[in-house]
């Protein structure tokens, strides 16, 4: 007769499996939001750009702090992702429990990092732009300025 199913029997995994769904699952989040995080950024740079009357220096700030936070806490859930699969690895592995989930969310939380970095990039690149941006600004606004006097 077969042995019940109990927490005490190890062959009837779940932790190794548990950790690698959640890995797919963190993971997958941050690959849906890389295209809208993209998106915002360039359409905000955008609006920016084309209406510059009701933009100011303070606003240009918060933007890149913005930005650089969005990207931060995006690299935090990307970087729990790949320890989710890690974790569940690992625990498949020490329990003999099947590691497919855990594999698949390692690869997952491995492509979520990549992406990540290339929002990091992106918005390296976004941020250079709005500063040279901003500079421009300042030497227009001192030039109205100094023709004041």
């Amino acid at each position: 007769m077969s042995e019940p199913e109990t927490a005490s029997n190890p062959a009837l995994g779940g932790h190794s499996g548990q950790w690698g769904l959640s890995a797919i699952l963190i993971g997958s989040l941050v690959m849906l939001a890389f295209p809208m995080v993209v998106g915002l950024e360039f359409g905000s740079l955008a609006g920016a750009y084309n209406s510059p009357d009701y933009v100011t220096l303070a606003h240009i700030d918060l933007g890149v702090i913005g930005a650089y936070s969005l990207v931060a806490g995006v690299f935090v859930l990307a970087g729990l992702s790949l320890l989710s699969a890690i974790i569940g690895l690992r625990h498949a592995a020490r329990s003999r429990q099947p590691a497919g989930l855990a594999v698949g969310g390692f690869f997952i939380g491995v492509s979520a990092v990549l992406l990540t970095a290339l929002l990091l990039i992106i918005t390296n690149e976004c941020a250079t732009w709005v500063r040279g941006w901003q500079k421009e600004l300042i030497a227009i606004e001192a030039k109205k300025q100094s023709i004041k006097r």
